[in-house]
Order: C-alpha cells, then sequence, then structure tokens
C-alpha cells in the first residue's frame, strides 16, 4: 500500500490569489482533493510565532500554501468565507523516510 492509497477523504482547498480591487482576498476557482484528515487539537505556534489551538493535520500529496482554506468535504462556495468549516492551513510541513521515497505533506489547521 502506498502512502496515497491512505488518501481516501475528499476536501475543498481554495488557494490565495491574491486582493480584487476593494482589497479583499480572491481566491483560485475551488478544487477537490484527496487526503487524510486526522483531528488533533493542540496548542501549536505558527511561522509567525502566533500562538493557536489547531483542529486537525491534513496528511496530502502536494504541498498547499499556507494561505489556502481548506474544508473536510466537498464544496460548491466559490469562496471560503461562505462555507461554514472552512480553515485557513496554519502550518505546512514536510518529512520523507531516509531514502527519499515516501513524502508525507502534513498541514495543519
Amino acid at each position: 500500500m502506498s502512502y496515497a492509497d491512505l488518501l481516501t477523504e475528499d476536501c475543498t482547498v481554495w488557494i490565495l490569489s491574491g486582493r480584487d480591487g476593494f482589497n479583499q482576498l480572491s481566491f483560485e476557482v475551488p478544487r477537490t482533493i484527496l487526503v487524510r484528515f486526522q483531528d488533533k487539537i493542540q496548542r501549536q505556534l505558527d511561522d509567525n510565532g502566533t500562538e493557536f489551538i489547531s483542529r486537525a493535520i491534513i496528511y496530502a500529496t502536494e504541498a498547499l500554501p499556507k494561505s489556502t482554506f481548506i474544508y473536510r468535504g466537498i464544496s460548491t462556495e466559490l469562496d471560503p468565507k461562505d462555507q461554514a468549516d472552512a480553515y485557513q492551513l496554519r502550518i505546512s510541513q514536510r518529512s520523507q523516510n531516509p531514502q527519499n521515497v515516501i513524502v508525507v505533506l502534513k498541514h495543519t489547521i
């Protein structure tokens, strides 16, 4: 069984594309990817040193920017602010086995 075979849950991601003419966040068209959610409520520090309480760790096959919003499930909303329970990624981490055969991408919300 491969790492990708373990990613069986659908999630919707909104990747930040910039700001619009009114200085509001704008996003690429949302898309669905396969991930694995691990509920994990824990006190953490993000890259800026800001303390927050995590909700989950999301395992994926692609690196997502920290400005990405993620929703557990399939959403038809074009803006993550319109989707209840859509959260912004706070931490992105990468690790691999010693042979660099398996790469694990972990994202924390």
